[in-house]
């Protein structure tokens, strides 16, 4: 089984290449994040997979993304769109 991989919010915002106060903010939203103690300090992690679903998630209901990939030509993937 691989091991979970945990962020903390700056990690978390390198990882999806977005600002630290993005993450607060999606957790401020409702993205589950936990306590963990790192160097002896409480600190908010996030898991890997928890941060991409819920960064997907945004992406797909950007009407600014959703622009992007139809002038790109690619296909719509957001929910309740018909192809």
């Amino acid at each position: 089984m691989t091991e979970e991989k945990w962020f903390t919010y700056a990690e978390a915002a390198k990882r999806v290449k977005r600002c630290h106060r993005t993450i607060r903010r999606w957790h401020s939203i409702g993205m589950p994040m936990e306590w963990k103690i790192i160097e002896g300090q409480r600190t908010r992690v996030v898991r890997e997979d928890i941060l991409l679903a819920f960064f997907r998630q945004t992406l797909q209901n950007s009407p600014v993304h959703q622009y992007r990939l139809r002038a790109q030509g690619l296909p719509n993937t957001a929910p309740g769109n018909r192809l």
